[in-house]
């Protein structure tokens, strides 16, 4: 899978350089440190600008921890990740200057009113951020889908306490949360990029609606609109959002591709009361190399 990444317009002399698309290669054959570093060589050959990668926190000889798996409670260490950074400072990156540390959204087995156990999400996407600043990475890939069954983070439906707590309720409690995760991460590292396979694309369906605020409680990824409205709480200037729009891959013709970001620009702000402030989100693509 290849992300097409358009990168912020900057005015000056930089301005054709900040439209020139970028390629970034993800997937589920994601190179981790030390296979990057065994096989840099080879991928820089590849018509790529950069990679997402997997990190491995290191508990003892034996024992991992994934970076991807950030959405749970358990207290991680910083200091598991410093083998990680080492090796990724290691790397003469020739070709690859868009590189990605990759978050997931999962286990998600975290509830959205569990102060503790966000405190630790906070600090592994804290990590996160501190792992790419300090390898000098682009910032984080973000995949907001429920991988590990019975959880989904941003469905109000699969949370614990949907029969203690209304949808609003906990529409206001996620958008506290993504506040909180921004705040961390550029505390960290303030001009990051946060890429994710996809942001309110993924409700597009339901913003082309005729009323969107009474469809958002029946879409998979309802709460997922207020954890962004949260980033866009916090969020400097100096942070760049993208929406990989995922769904792209199926897509087979130019028309697809602007019809989809007309969407995202259009009928998919009214899911953020920050688009009327200016605030927006790049428009990213996700395809299959044709072979």
């Amino acid at each position: 899978m290849i992300i097409l990444l358009q990168a912020l317009s900057v005015p000056g002399e930089a301005e054709e350089a900040s439209h020139r698309k970028k390629l970034i290669a993800t997937g589920w054959d994601r190179a981790d440190s030390e296979r990057l570093i065994q096989n840099l060589g080879s991928m820089e050959k590849r018509p790529f600008d950069g990679v997402a990668i997997e990190i491995e926190g290191r508990i003892d000889e034996a024992k991992r921890c994934p970076l991807r798996l950030a959405f749970t409670d358990e207290a991680w260490k910083t200091e598991w990740f410093q083998p990680s950074i080492e090796e990724l400072k290691a790397c003469r990156f020739k070709g690859f200057t868009d590189n990605f540390v990759t978050v997931n959204a999962n286990p998600g087995d975290v509830d959205w009113f569990d102060d503790s156990g966000w405190d630790a999400i906070v600090h592994h996407w804290r990590i996160a951020a501190w792992i790419a600043k300090e390898s000098g990475f682009k910032g984080i890939l973000f995949d907001p889908e429920p991988y590990t069954k019975p959880y989904a983070q941003f469905d109000y439906a699969a949370q614990p306490n949907c029969n203690r707590y209304t949808f609003e309720e906990y529409y206001a409690k996620a958008r506290q949360r993504g506040r909180e995760v921004m705040r961390e991460v550029v505390g960290v590292y303030p001009e990051i990029t946060l890429l994710s396979y996809f942001m309110n694309s993924v409700n597009a369906a339901g913003a082309s609606s005729p009323d969107p605020r009474r469809t958002l409680p029946l879409l998979r990824y309802n709460l997922y609109p207020a954890f962004i409205d949260g980033w866009l709480d916090a969020v400097p200037p100096s942070v760049t959002l993208v929406d990989g729009c995922e769904t792209a891959y199926l897509y087979n013709s130019p028309r697809e591709f602007l019809q989809s970001a007309v969407l995202i620009k259009g009928a998919c702000q009214c899911w953020s009361p920050h688009s009327s402030e200016g605030w927006g989100v790049e428009i990213g693509g996700l395809f299959e190399p044709m072979l």
